[in-house]
């Protein structure tokens, strides 16, 4: 999806299999009522959901992003599953990632928006640069997700 981020187009890449892709998404977001897990049968979470959300919106699909607030928002960060204790920063990064992902809906999500820069900003400030996250191991994956894109 880096592809189309970069400005690449449907057209520009193989259009049929973009659509396969797009039609599993979108089959995997309908039987998970708009959620989605890492496989068929596992627990959804904020994570996948988000980059599913993200990618689906990038091929042009029109993607609810409600379904996921409902599901995984906390009163300061958004969980991965919805039993989570402690939080992800890069799951955070992802579910900022996906709420940008619309600019027709940015004032809607603006109090989410708001919640998830300002974990994303504490982490990052109390972390002496050092930011440890449960799912990604490499400190320097969760600074590539925060990082500014121009």
């Amino acid at each position: 999806m880096a592809l189309l981020q970069g400005g690449f187009t449907a057209d520009d890449l193989d259009h049929t299999q973009l659509e396969i892709l797009a039609a599993c998404l979108e089959s995997s977001m309908r039987l998970g009522n708009g959620l989605v897990a890492f496989a068929p049968g596992l627990v959804p979470d904020a994570d996948d959901t988000s980059q599913a959300i993200k990618v689906l919106r990038l091929l042009g699909k029109p993607t609810p992003i409600q379904p996921m607030i409902a599901e995984f928002e906390a009163p300061d960060h958004f969980k991965t599953y919805a039993f989570e204790r402690d939080p992800s920063f890069s799951a955070n990064c992802n579910v900022l990632i996906s709420l940008l992902s619309d600019e027709n809906q940015l004032g809607e999500h603006r109090v989410h928006i708001q919640k998830t820069i300002a974990f994303l900003r504490d982490t990052w400030w109390n972390s002496d640069q050092k930011i440890l996250d449960k799912w990604v191991r490499n400190t320097m994956s969760s600074r590539t997700l925060f990082r500014p894109r121009g």
